[in-house]
């Protein structure tokens, strides 16, 4: 009688939590690119936005006079 295979103790079995980890895992990763990406090209813009529609920083505009 042939013997079954031995699976080490240490295995972790493939089940659906461990996929569902890793899609959370995954979808944090892309999504704070995402982000990173954004906030960048807005902090890129806002030079030009500020020239364009005169805008003034939060320490500019609080100067006595």
């Amino acid at each position: 009688m042939p013997h079954p295979p031995q699976v080490s103790p240490t295995a972790a079995p493939r089940s659906g939590r461990y996929r569902t980890g890793r899609l959370i895992a995954l979808t944090g990763a892309l999504v704070g690119g995402i982000y990173g990406y954004d906030t960048g090209s807005i902090s890129g813009a806002l030079v030009f936005l500020s020239k364009d529609f005169h805008l003034a920083t939060a320490v500019g505009a609080t100067r006595p006079g």
